[in-house]
C-alpha cells in the first residue's frame, strides 16, 4: 500500500510541473471526517483522512451493502477506541484514487459509519509528505518533504511517538493539567480522555457530564459528555470544548504509555484523542513523519 501512496504522490508533484506542493484542492467534511473522492469496484464513495490509524481499512457496510468479496489475507487483531477483534485483511480490492486506477491490498474490514464511507487512509498516506489541512475552507494540499522544514515555524508541542507511531500535540486542559493527546483527524468529536484525567479535578461533576454513547471502529460503549470551560491548543485558547470519557468501568485503548516489549524505545505517556471540534478552526501544516506542527487561522 505504502509504495502505491508514493506514486500517488509522484504524480501529484509531476501534474503540477515539478513544483514543490500541490494545488489547493477541496475536501469534504462528513460528520467531522475529512473525506475526497473515491471510487471501489466501480461504485463512487468516499475515503477519510485519519491521522489517528496506523493501517488503512475498507468498511465492513460497505461491502455488505454491495455483496463485495476480496481474496482474505493474514488474520490480524484490529485494535479500536472501544475494544478490540480478530479479523482478516482483505486483499485485490480494485480502486479508483486521485485519478488513478489502484489494486489495494492489506485493507483492515473496520466499522466506518455511512455505506459510502468506503476507505479509511492512515499513517502509510500521511507520513510521505507535509500536508496542509484548511478546515474552515475545506481544503488541502500536499507539500514535498525537502520543500519546508516545519520546525521551523511550529508553534505547539508535537512529536511522533517513538513507541506507537502516533502524531501526538501537548495541550493544557483548563489550565488544571497538560496531556498529551493523538492529534486523530478521524475523531469526529472535541477531547476524548482517559477517565482518571477528569476525575482527577472533578471535572465531571464541576461541569455537570452527561451520560452519551460513543462509538469506534470496533464497537460501541457508553461514555460521559462535558463542556470544558478552557482549551489550551499551541498559541491559542478556546472555550467550551467538548470531552468525552468512558463510562465507570468501561476503558478506552489510546491512553497510557506504549512502550515496546523488550526494547529500550519508550512511548509517551498519552492520555487520549483531539479531533474535529478543536481542529475545525485552524490551518494546520504538518509534517507527520517527522513529527512537527504549525497551528493557524484561515487567511
Amino acid at each position: 500500500m505504502e509504495t502505491r501512496i508514493i506514486g500517488i504522490i509522484l504524480c501529484f508533484f509531476s501534474a503540477t510541473s515539478a513544483a514543490a506542493m500541490t494545488e489547493w484542492f477541496p475536501f469534504e467534511l462528513h460528520g467531522g471526517h475529512i473525506t475526497i473522492p473515491v471510487e471501489i469496484g466501480g461504485i463512487d464513495g468516499r475515503a477519510i483522512l485519519d491521522t489517528g490509524a496506523q493501517s488503512n481499512g475498507i468498511n465492513k457496510r460497505f461491502l455488505a451493502a454491495n455483496e463485495l468479496t476480496y481474496p482474505k489475507g493474514e488474520r490480524i487483531r484490529l485494535k479500536g477506541v472501544f475494544g478490540e477483534e480478530q479479523t482478516r485483511m482483505l486483499n485485490q480490492v480494485p480502486t479508483r484514487l486521485f485519478e488513478m486506477d489502484l489494486t489495494l491490498s492489506h485493507l483492515i474490514p473496520m466499522h466506518l459509519g455511512d455505506e459510502n464511507n468506503q476507505l479509511l487512509l492512515g499513517a502509510a498516506f500521511f507520513r510521505m509528505f507535509v500536508i496542509q489541512l484548511d478546515y474552515p475552507n475545506q481544503k488541502i494540499r500536499l507539500i514535498d518533504r525537502d520543500a519546508i522544514d516545519v520546525s521551523d515555524y511550529e508553534n505547539i508541542k508535537m512529536r511522533r511517538d517513538r513507541a506507537s507511531g502516533f502524531p501526538i500535540v501537548r495541550v493544557n486542559m483548563n489550565n488544571d493539567k497538560d496531556v498529551w493527546l493523538i492529534l486523530d483527524t478521524g475523531n469526529a468529536g472535541g477531547i476524548l480522555v482517559e477517565r482518571n484525567v477528569a476525575e482527577n479535578y472533578d471535572w465531571l461533576n464541576k461541569f455537570n457530564a452527561s451520560n452519551t454513547f460513543g462509538g469506534g471502529v470496533v464497537k460501541a460503549t457508553m461514555t460521559q459528555t462535558f463542556l470544558l470551560p478552557s482549551l489550551t491548543f499551541g498559541p491559542y485558547e478556546l472555550g467550551d470544548v467538548k470531552v468525552t470519557v468512558p463510562a465507570p468501568n468501561e476503558t478506552i485503548n489510546v491512553g497510557g504509555r506504549g512502550d515496546i516489549v523488550g526494547s529500550r524505545i519508550k512511548g509517551q505517556l498519552i492520555r487520549g484523542l483531539l479531533g474535529y471540534d478543536v481542529l475545525k478552526h485552524f490551518v494546520l501544516t504538518m509534517d507527520y513523519k517527522g513529527g512537527h506542527l504549525h497551528v493557524g487561522l484561515p487567511q
